[in-house]
Formats: structure tokens, sequence, C-alpha cells
């Protein structure tokens, strides 16, 4: 078993295998759905070419043709007729990118987005969802300096509650994977304050907390928010999010000693997972090996959807 240490918590509990990666992804997919549009692109734009081809790129987005997307997107880039239209395209061609695995390449096209929503609204919540989408980007590459500064900025600038539960969840999670546990759990506690409704903002609060408390010796604390994360997931219907609460179940029953509900919570967890044709090892960022295959990986196809969070899915109206 791989301990993850955690000076704050006087020990290490079994390490996730890159869970840290799992989680970020699941937050870039899931990202989408809070900023997706109500409805996609209509032909009253501007330049109706721009539309109509952005327009086919979310639909090919939407069913997961990922390649067909990004080459829509593309091609209406300078077709774009205002500020508005630049910066939606050029955050879809991320958000494609990152569905495609070339995070780098996404951070490239993210960051040119996120000055353009900047200079429009830098308050506003296409800026904000462009920030916390570049700050796990930088955590996905390993750059954990530049993905917390990027996710306090994001914590600061929300003005309205769903985005800062957002960007509380992200940077939570972010120091749940830096083992700094003291510090992550008055960060989701005050996401839970901002998320009283039954909903992902709340089961992705209670998770990281839960995920927090167990690591840092509150099993019993970890186990009860844990499973009411769980209970929700499951209320909401939410697969991604209940996998994530039955395996961090697992793990603390591991650390408590109950093997039975700990093998019984991973299984569950991975009858969860999304199917994937190309499972393979990942890296942590040390560059250390880690002795087992991760679920979910980070290009595994999935259709888009949603937790308050998925790389913002296209077809957004300025």
């Amino acid at each position: 078993m791989v301990k993850r240490a955690s000076k704050q918590s006087g020990g290490g509990g079994p390490w996730r295998p890159h869970l840290g990666i799992v989680r970020t992804v699941l937050f870039i997919l899931l990202l989408a759905v809070a900023g997706i549009a109500q409805e996609s692109p209509q032909p009253e734009s501007s330049d109706t070419t721009w539309a109509a081809l952005h327009t086919h790129g979310y639909a090919s987005f939407k069913n997961g043709r990922y390649a067909d997307a990004l080459a829509d997107f593309n091609a209406s880039l300078p077709l774009a007729a205002s500020p508005q239209e630049r910066a939606m395209t050029l955050s879809d061609i991320g958000y494609t990118l990152t569905e495609l695995g070339r995070t780098a390449d996404a951070l490239t096209q993210l960051e040119q987005a996120r000055a353009l929503w900047m200079s429009i609204d830098a308050a506003g919540h296409r800026a904000l969802q462009v920030t916390i989408t570049i700050g796990l980007l930088h955590r996905i590459l390993g750059h954990f300096r530049e993905s917390e500064q990027i996710l306090r900025s994001a914590v600061g600038s929300a003005r309205d509650s769903s985005d800062h539960s957002a960007a509380l969840v992200a940077l939570g999670d972010l120091l749940n994977e830096q083992a700094r546990f003291i510090e992550s759990r008055p960060i989701f506690e005050e996401a839970l304050r901002l998320s009283p409704g039954r909903d992902r903002a709340r089961a992705s609060a209670l998770i990281g907390l839960g995920d927090a408390e167990s690591n840092s010796g509150q099993i019993q604390p970890g186990i009860s928010h844990l499973r009411d994360g769980l209970a929700i997931s499951r209320e909401i219907k939410v697969p991604e999010l209940e996998a994530l609460a039955l395996r961090d179940l697992g793990n603390t029953y591991v650390q408590a000693g109950d093997l039975s509900s700990a093998q019984a919570m991973l299984r569950r967890a991975l009858g969860r997972r999304r199917p994937c044709s190309h499972w393979h090892l990942r890296h942590r960022p040390s560059g250390q090996r880690v002795p087992r295959a991760p679920a979910w990986p980070p290009t595994c196809g999935r259709p888009p959807p949603r937790r308050h969070h998925r790389a913002a899915q296209p077809g957004a109206r300025p």
C-alpha cells in the first residue's frame, strides 16, 4: 500500500492512484455544464458563417466528436466579428483541446480567452470560468504554485455564490492533493456554507471536506461527510461524483481497519466509472510512477454533460 505523507496530519493515509488528476479532470468536465449556454449560437449573430460553424462545432462536441468540433471552432475563429465572439471561440477551442488531452495547447488558447473576457467583464462569470479552468490545467501539468495563485485569484474575484463555491472547491482539492488538509478544511466548509441546496456544488464540497478530514485523522467526521456527499450524488444522478465518494470512503475504511467495508466501497466505485478503451499508467508530478492504473485518465472519452464543475462546454453565448 502506497501511503500519501502528510506533515500536517501527522501521518499518511492510503494514497489514491493519482486521485488529484482524477478530481482535476472531473472538475474540468463538470465546469462546462455550469458555463454552458441555455442554447447554442443562433444565426442572428453579426456573422452567420461564424454562427453556423460554431453551432456545428457545439453539436460535435456534445456528441463526443472532439476532433470535428476543434476543426469547426478553428475555422470560425477568423470569422469572429466581436471581442465576445472571439473570446467564446478561443474558450471553446481550449475546452475541446482539453477533451483531446492536449493540455498545454489548451492552456495557451484559454490564456488568450481569459485576457479577452477580463477586458469585457473582469468579474463576470465567463472570465471566472476560464480562470478556474486555467488553474486546473496548471494542476494537471504539475504546476501547483501557478495553479494555487490562479485559483486564489478566482476565489477573490467571484461575485456570486455559485462561482465562489466552484472556485473554493477547486482550490480545496488542490490543497488536498498536496496534503495541506488543515488549510483545505475551512475552504470546503465555506463552500458548503455557500451551497445550501442538494446539488453538485454541495456534493463536491462534502466529498472534498470528507477527504481532508479522513486524511488528517478525523475518520468519523470524514465518513459522515463522504456519506452525505455520496447520498446527494446518487440523488442527483451524477455517477462520477458518486464514484469519487465511494473511492474516498473505501480508502477511509482502509485507514480505519475495516477492510470488508473498504472492499465493498471500492468495488462499487469501479462499477460507476465511465468506460474507457485506453487505460494507462500516469505519473505523479514528481515523476514517480504510480504502481497501478487509475480510473478515468484525462484523455478518456466522455459525453459533455457537466460538477458545478466540466472544461466549460462550447456553445455559450457571450
